[in-house]
């Protein structure tokens, strides 16, 4: 009997430093490695997982061993037994106890259980340490598809400026300007050039970042190659996304049709700049210069104007939904036939703020200003004309 006790305690031994070593592995693989990832499969409640069960049922079936051991009825086994006389040569043998079927049970079944944890702890962190593979490679794919797109910008742009600069030096670019005694022949050389050279300008924006796109214009700029009155290079249709060219004099240049959506030009100088057409939706334009400007048609939408000078601009037909022009000085500015300075049916912006706008002398004549957030008297004091302008408050000013 003392021997079936020891192995018992030895079984219950291995039971508990299995279940102690799978905690502490559970543990440590919560703690270890900087990327942690969710698995549905491991954040299951008590109630359904495995192990738990296992070690509830352990501990009634050790409870309930050790209350038999201590009581000792006579059906365990436990007790001393002694059998009936029997003739020499003979042997009694008593039937099965309790204590006979758990030395037969409890060593496997303490086996299985621990097996079954170490292999269900074992299936947790290969899982874990998959799907942490899985991070690391996608977060790995994405860096190097960005150092790809990085060095691939770059080699354009390299490539770009050693193009122009052949331009430049061998062709003759930056002296193309079309005089009145060349003749047809050079007259044509110098336009073609002037086409070959703006191709490759837009062709070179369309492929770079907004980074790269500013130094493409910072370059040209500085070679005086965009001005508008004699233009060496055309940026009509220019992808100038999301580009940051504030504080850039840019006056005189022919942007028509280009797409400035998400720009920064804070403080930029686009006076006289012919706009015409472009898309300036959501671009920064805080305290611009657009005196004079032609803005015909253009698309302003969610754009910020705040304190942007618009004085003498052109924005007949432009889309101010949403626009923020709050302090905008738009003296002598003309919106006429803009119908859309509101936009509430085709955008959920809202209508233009301009509150405290300097509107004196504004042609308004035929604008939609329903929903505008305007000071109504102050608009009428202001305004240079506001015949048939849909006013704020939905009427009609004749």
């Amino acid at each position: 009997m003392q021997g079936l006790t020891c192995q018992y305690i030895k079984a219950l031994a291995i039971l508990a430093q299995t279940h102690f070593n799978t905690l502490k592995t559970k543990k440590c693989m919560d703690e270890e490695g900087d990327v942690m990832i969710s698995n549905p499969k491991t954040n299951n409640s008590k109630a359904n997982n495995p192990l738990f069960i296992g070690t509830i049922v352990l501990l009634v079936v050790v409870i309930g061993a050790i209350l038999v051991y201590w009581l000792k009825p006579e059906w365990t086994g436990f007790n001393e037994h002694i059998g009936p006389t029997v003739q020499r040569y003979e042997q009694y043998q008593p039937g099965k106890k309790l204590w006979d079927w758990l030395q037969f049970f409890i060593i496997p079944a303490v086996l299985a259980i621990g097996g079954f944890s170490f292999n269900h702890i074992q299936r947790e962190r290969e899982e874990r340490a998959k799907d942490e593979r899985d991070v690391i490679e996608k977060q790995t794919a994405a860096q190097r598809d960005q150092i790809a797109a990085n060095n691939q910008h770059q080699a354009t742009l390299q490539a770009y400026i050693d193009k122009l600069s052949e331009l430049i030096l061998e062709k003759k670019l930056l002296n193309s300007g079309i005089k009145d005694d060349d003749d047809e022949l050079e007259r044509k050389r110098k336009q073609n050039l002037r086409t070959v050279a703006s191709v490759q300008t837009l062709t070179a924006l369309s492929h770079l970042d907004s980074k790269r796109r500013k130094s493409v214009i910072q370059f040209l700029n500085d070679l005086n190659l965009i001005y508008k009155e004699d233009s060496v290079i055309n940026l009509s249709g220019a992808d100038l996304r999301e580009v940051d060219l504030s504080e850039i004099d840019l006056s005189d240049t022919d942007l028509r049709g280009a797409n400035l959506s998400g720009a920064r030009l804070n403080g930029t100088n686009l006076s006289r700049t012919n706009l015409s057409g472009a898309n300036l939706s959501d671009t920064r334009l805080f305290l611009a210069n657009l005196r004079d400007a032609n803005l015909i048609d253009s698309d302003l939408i969610g754009a910020d104007l705040i304190g942007a000078d618009l004085s003498d601009a052109d924005l007949s037909g432009t889309d101010l939904s949403g626009a923020d022009l709050i302090e905008a000085n738009l003296i002598e500015a003309n919106l006429s036939g803009a119908p859309k300075v509101s936009g509430q049916a085709f955008h959920q912006r809202g209508g233009a703020k301009l509150i405290d706008a300097d509107l004196s002398g504004a042609n308004l004549s035929g604008a939609n200003l329903k929903d505008a957030s305007v000071n109504i008297e102050m608009l009428k004091k202001q305004a240079g004309s506001l015949q048939n302008a849909i006013m704020p408050d939905g009427t009609t000013h004749s």
